[in-house]
């Protein structure tokens, strides 16, 4: 009986820890959004967040370069500074208003694993 009680408080523990994760990331990605996109928006869906060692430094600065020609976004968007390792990602799915209506769009945001800020992110 211990067992089981202390597997369904570790459990508990683990999915609050998550859960707090996710939003850390997503708090973090609506930021940047708010500071860095030129129309209105708003997040429909969360769609997944979890951790990634697979994104070089060159992938970073890539994906910086791409966003930057996209007009929704300011060309001088500030991002976090990026080394090489470990890094949480998180996707979202946005309506923006734009002048053609009601666009959905799909982003996905790598974020440090300090949740300081916005390492990069891509369109899917």
């Amino acid at each position: 009986m211990k067992k089981l009680l202390y597997t369904f408080f570790f459990l508990v523990f683990v999915f609050f820890t998550g859960c707090s994760d996710a939003n850390k990331a997503k708090s973090l990605a609506v930021k940047f959004l708010d500071e860095n996109i030129q129309e209105d928006y708003s997040v429909t869906r969360v769609m997944r967040f979890d951790s990634t060692n697979y994104v070089s430094k060159q992938q970073v600065d890539l994906m910086r370069s791409q966003m930057k020609t996209e007009k929704a976004f300011k060309k001088d968007m500030r991002y976090v500074d990026y080394d090489g390792g470990k890094l949480y990602y998180i996707r979202l799915q946005l309506r923006q208003k734009t002048h053609d209506g009601n666009n959905k769009r799909f982003l996905t945001f790598y974020v440090d694993t300090n949740y300081v800020g916005v390492v990069s992110f891509k369109n899917q």
